[in-house]
């Protein structure tokens, strides 16, 4: 299981979109998502070998290429950013 989580703040006073208006999010959604495209999740030898033992034991088993995109963030800041898809990269 891996987890991943950024932490971030507007140190300013206001509501939301006061806060919005005088602190952008935008620059720190483009780093993050920069990050996660960055991400590339790989096996271990021996999760692979096990992996590679049930394809050989159960040949018409396929694992999923892709994966439906996830919306993200869960929460957006209002008028900032725009919820995306979060990418899911598999090798």
């Amino acid at each position: 299981m891996a987890e991943i989580s950024f932490r971030y703040s507007q140190n300013c006073s206001g509501n939301r979109e006061e806060k919005d208006q005088k602190v952008s999010l935008k620059p720190i959604w483009e780093l993050i998502n920069s990050i996660l495209d960055s991400l590339i999740l790989t096996l271990s030898p021996e999760n692979q070998a096990k992996v590679d033992q049930l394809k050989a034991e159960c040949p018409d088993y396929t694992l999923s290429e892709s994966f439906p995109p996830l919306t993200w963030p869960v929460e957006t800041p209002s008028g900032d950013a725009s919820a995306e898809p979060l990418k899911i990269h598999a090798s």
